[in-house]
């Protein structure tokens, strides 16, 4: 196989996938997206999903990415338990979105993650008791 055949290939399977979009993210298929089941990927649409008031569909997403990337030590770009729990306090599900947020509190106290802990406390100073 020569680099040009190879070049190709990279280049109409890159062509394939920004066919397959998903329209309701509202982005050009020429951006790439990667893989639509990335957990990170899944965060990201949860957050777009909550912004628009689509608050089920977000959860959907959210707790998609949860069980597919798990509990990460250190999130690396968007933790899926706190937008989750984001997610549940929209929706008024505050018992449910605590919970949530507590797990978090205590994975970041853990690890000494000082502006997630903060982020943390500051969004259980949010919800409603």
């Amino acid at each position: 196989m020569t680099v040009g055949s190879v070049q190709s290939a990279a280049s109409t399977a890159r062509s394939d996938r920004s066919r397959q979009i998903d329209p309701m993210l509202g982005l050009e298929p020429a951006k790439e997206l990667g893989d639509p089941v990335d957990p990170e990927r899944l965060v990201l649409e949860a957050q777009i999903m909550a912004r628009r008031g689509l608050l089920d569909e977000a959860e959907r997403l959210a707790r998609s990415a949860l069980e597919r990337r798990g509990e990460s030590p250190v999130p690396l770009f968007a933790d899926p338990r706190f937008t989750l729990a984001e997610i549940l306090a929209s929706a008024g599900r505050t018992d449910e979105a605590r919970t949530e947020a507590n797990a978090c509190l205590r994975r970041y106290q853990a690890k000494g993650i000082v502006p997630l802990t903060e982020k943390a406390l500051a969004l259980l100073a949010e919800i409603p008791v």
